[in-house]
């Protein structure tokens, strides 16, 4: 490994007194981008060579003019790492460009794929507001929000960078985890890999008071499908048996005893 710059060739013959000279000059490379795709977020490791000694390397990388700064070592080989930004899905190019050799590089291109980054809250009962994030899709392009067995729950289009931010209701689903789809409709890409979990809820008695002998209605939902539903009241352990549909609510009365 050497440095930028015309470098010379001497060709010796066997003779020692015969020889001839030339000049080589030697470019900037970058040798290593890894990963190679990631998310927004991620670590990324750049490598490259043939740069001047101890100079000043700017990372660009996408719409970002300088990602990160680095230098040479004396032999002009620099490592450096910087993270993904917010910018939309697809390839990226990475450019390291020397300060003094004025050399861009641009050899190695690096995906961004999408990613949803968080869902508060991360648990509640059918009627619950979910809010979650997602970066890595085209600018502006629609996003079409899944979740569970109902397919879009609510849609939301990207800014700029291809980042998100949008609110969507917890239907009524059965019990238990529930994975949130998300796909870019413009892309095709998508991202699944949050989920929520549904928790059980009563949502209705009524009436809220009487006398002994007075029907009471009863409906909750966010349990298991299909399931047996046992009710309780005061002291008694069991004053009715029920079941669940198919998304998980139900609706059933007793008699005050």
């Amino acid at each position: 490994t050497q440095q930028y710059g015309k470098t010379t060739i001497v060709a010796h013959g066997d003779d020692q007194q015969i020889k001839a000279m030339g000049t080589l000059t030697i470019l900037p490379e970058i040798i290593l981008i890894q990963p190679s795709e990631d998310i927004v977020g991620s670590f990324v490791t750049v490598r490259g060579n043939g740069y001047g000694a101890f100079e000043l390397i700017h990372i660009l990388f996408g719409v970002s003019p300088t990602i990160t700064t680095t230098s040479t070592d004396a032999y002009g080989s620099f490592t450096t790492i910087f993270t993904v930004d917010t910018q939309s899905v697809g390839t990226t190019t990475i450019k390291a460009v020397g300060m003094q050799t004025n050399q861009p590089v641009s050899k190695y291109e690096f995906r961004i794929i999408p990613n949803l980054t968080g869902v508060t809250p991360s648990q509640g009962t059918v009627g619950t507001i979910i809010t979650m994030q997602g970066d890595g899709y085209l600018a502006n392009e629609k996003v079409q929000i899944d979740f569970g067995t109902t397919r879009t729950i609510t849609t939301v289009s990207a800014n700029q960078s291809g980042s998100f931010t949008t609110t969507f209701t917890i239907d009524t689903q059965p019990y238990g985890t529930t994975r949130i789809r998300v796909t870019g409709l413009t892309s095709n890409v998508i991202s699944a890999n949050l989920i929520v979990t549904i928790l059980p809820n009563i949502i209705l008695i009524t009436p809220k008071e009487g006398t002994v002998g007075t029907i009471v209605t009863v409906q909750g939902n966010g349990y298991g499908a299909n399931r047996v539903i046992r009710l309780e009241f005061g002291t008694t352990p069991t004053i009715q048996l029920t079941s669940t549909y198919a998304q998980g609510s139900f609706t059933t009365t007793f008699t005050i005893d």
